[in-house]
């Protein structure tokens, strides 16, 4: 996107107390351990930080940092899978077929 003047940047929220799985969706050692989530977990405004900043600061248009991996504010190291020249055509094959599962429900 970067010849087209877009900025993309990927962001990592950190761990959000977002009320994920607690619909009654986990059991077991699931449920127990969502239980003490709010222990090491951030609030949802704390883990939006990151992503509204990014939407409203210089950083967030310069081309220069297109493709940067965001974690609380600072460019954060991708891990070794992520650089892989194969692994974006897996992962979209992998959605499609979860989308089309879900489709056929």
């Amino acid at each position: 996107m970067k010849p087209a003047g877009v900025c993309v940047s990927c962001v990592h929220p950190g761990a959000v107390n977002s009320e994920f799985g607690k619909e009654g969706d986990t059991t077991g050692l699931s449920a127990k351990l969502m239980g003490y989530a709010h222990f090491v977990t951030i609030s949802v405004d704390q883990g939006a930080d990151t992503s509204i900043w990014l939407a409203t600061a210089a950083a967030g248009g310069d081309l220069s940092r297109s493709g940067t991996y965001w974690f609380k504010r600072r460019p954060a190291r991708l891990a070794p899978w992520a650089k892989r020249e194969a692994e974006p055509a897996r992962l979209w094959a992998a959605t499609e077929d979860l989308v089309a599962t879900v489709e056929n429900r």
